[in-house]
């Protein structure tokens, strides 16, 4: 073996590490830091990341439907998720506690969707509480640990942003708004499209909500 196919040996091995490095652990959706694909998958050598990033990117999308998408205006260092190229995906494809969780995540989305602002802990509270779902109560559907997941695990996944209120404001208000993985999941034409149908409204009667699902869409 010469040095060429020496050095088209290891890309390919260096390759093949990161992206099994990125499959074992994207089911969570917890955002992968960039700092341990080099430790775990590369023995800490950032150079061949670089290196072989474009053929994980290609051999994920391609062999397996993944986009690996880099987080932006993250302070925690660059972190990389994984989301489907296609858009729609069967419901079939999960089990019953995340097609729960993914329920109760579109609940949350449409609210803060049709709200047009971010929406504070507490009014968030209400909402789900007019659809007698609690944050301290064991739901039949939902389950347990509903504030938990709410307000910590969907914002660990990115689906949620969580920010602090302005200093003059109440201390220590939560808001939230949509998370960066929400942004690239979930189209805001379908969200408003079934609130629609749900309220039995036009879709064109939410103004400022039919322009920027639309304005979306037109981007993507």
């Amino acid at each position: 073996m010469d040095w060429e196919d020496e050095n088209l040996s290891d890309n390919r091995e260096h390759r093949n590490n990161v992206i099994h490095y990125i499959l074992n652990n994207s089911s969570s959706k917890i955002p992968i830091k960039h700092t341990e694909i080099v430790a775990r998958a590369l023995n800490g050598k950032p150079a061949l990341l670089n290196q072989v990033m474009p053929a994980v990117k290609e051999a994920l999308e391609n062999t397996y439907g993944i986009l690996l998408k880099t987080v932006p205006e993250t302070k925690s260092g660059k972190l990389y998720i994984c989301v489907s190229k296609f858009t729609a995906v069967s419901s079939n494809e999960y089990n019953e506690t995340q097609r729960s969780q993914l329920t109760l995540l579109f609940l949350v989305l449409s609210y803060i969707f049709m709200r047009g602002i971010p929406v504070s802990q507490d009014f968030l509270e209400e909402f789900l509480k007019g659809l007698h779902i609690y944050f301290d109560k064991t739901h039949p559907y939902f389950g347990s640990n509903i504030k938990k997941l709410i307000t910590d695990t969907f914002v660990k996944q990115l689906y949620l942003k969580k920010t602090k209120s302005d200093k003059d404001a109440i201390e220590n208000e939560l808001f939230y708004t949509w998370g960066y993985r929400s942004e690239e999941e979930f189209s805001k034409k379908d969200v408003l499209d079934a609130v629609s149908k749900l309220l039995n409204k036009p879709a064109k009667q939410f103004v400022l909500q039919y322009l920027q699902a639309n304005s979306d869409e037109a981007v993507n």
